[in-house]
């Protein structure tokens, strides 16, 4: 089942129709209310609203109520997709009928492929890894071709950058039928390294059976790379405030502060010092100035006193 961000159904396949006996026509504009029972609490519909609405995956069990009213649970995953610009544009919803005479529909299943117009990349695989399936945001961020990928194990964006652990670690979450959530580093066809924030949801059949994995992605390498910047410029910063402790003692700072012409109490002062307040004074008026300025000031003033 597909649903816009207000809830109202898009589109639905022939397995929801055979499960809850509505026709496609009955239910395209409806919202999943119809499909109410009333066993859950109104928290629990609240929840899983933030949940999906906030761009996170939802994995629950729903009792829902057929056409003739009888109550049947399905396992379901509801997944957001985004826009080029992040928003979202609507919810896909993967379910398992947990009732015994049912059989989930590989149709159902694969329902994911609607992720063809969605921004974050999305690929299915079997339980053994292998590719089933990549959309074209896979495509253009991986630089490898449905083609290229379809049939090919995972491992082909494995870029050695994490330990076994990590991998241990995800493929035991994952074969136990839980969701993965967590940042890796890939590698692109032509070897160029990516980070990637992903989560990774099992989907089973009605007897507990994984029939796929599917991973949806999104690229954080720009945003990784300006915390990097920051975390290098704020460690320069803090080398260098080290520094000029040497260079400026804490009574001379006294002195400074105290409005006494710093050149009358040589030799406590140099001009050096003198300098170093100038910087100061000038950075004090400047607030505009980014970290990168400051810290040219600063250079500058550490080369005269090394000098």
């Amino acid at each position: 089942m597909i649903t816009d961000t207000q809830g109202l159904i898009l589109y639905v396949n022939p397995a929801f129709e055979e499960l809850t006996h509505y026709r496609r026509d009955e239910v395209i504009g409806k919202t999943p209310r119809i499909l109410k029972s009333g066993k859950h609490p109104q928290a629990f519909y609240e929840n899983f609203w933030q949940a999906i609405l906030s761009g996170q995956v939802f994995h629950s069990v729903f009792t829902n109520r057929k056409k003739n009213g009888e109550a049947y649970q399905i396992e379901e995953t509801i997944l957001p997709f985004r826009d080029d610009q992040g928003m979202i544009l609507y919810f896909v919803s993967l379910g398992k009928d947990l009732t015994p005479s049912q059989r989930t529909s590989t149709e159902l299943q694969k329902m994911a492929l609607v992720a063809e117009q969605s921004a974050d990349y999305v690929m299915i695989t079997k339980p053994n890894g292998v590719i089933e399936y990549v959309n074209p945001a896979f495509e253009r961020l991986t630089g490898y071709s449905r083609e290229d990928a379809v049939g090919k194990p995972a491992s082909i964006l494995k870029s050695g950058r994490h330990p076994r652990s990590f991998y241990t670690s995800m493929w035991d979450t994952i074969l136990a039928g839980k969701v993965f959530r967590g940042v890796t580093i890939n590698k692109k066809k032509d070897g160029d390294y990516y980070y990637e924030e992903k989560t990774i949801t099992p989907l089973k059949d009605s007897e507990g059976h994984i029939l796929y994995f599917v991973s949806v992605g999104k690229d954080i390498t720009e945003r990784v790379r300006a915390e990097e910047e920051l975390r290098v410029s704020r460690e320069r910063l803090l080398m260098m405030n080290q520094i000029l402790e040497k260079y400026t003692q804490p009574a001379v700072l006294k002195i400074l502060n105290s409005g006494v012409n710093p050149l009358s109490v040589r030799p406590y002062v140099t001009e050096k010092t003198v300098f170093f307040t100038d910087i100061v004074e000038f950075s004090r008026m400047c607030a505009n100035l980014d970290i990168g300025e400051v810290i040219e000031l600063v250079e500058m003033y550490l080369t005269i006193c090394t000098n």
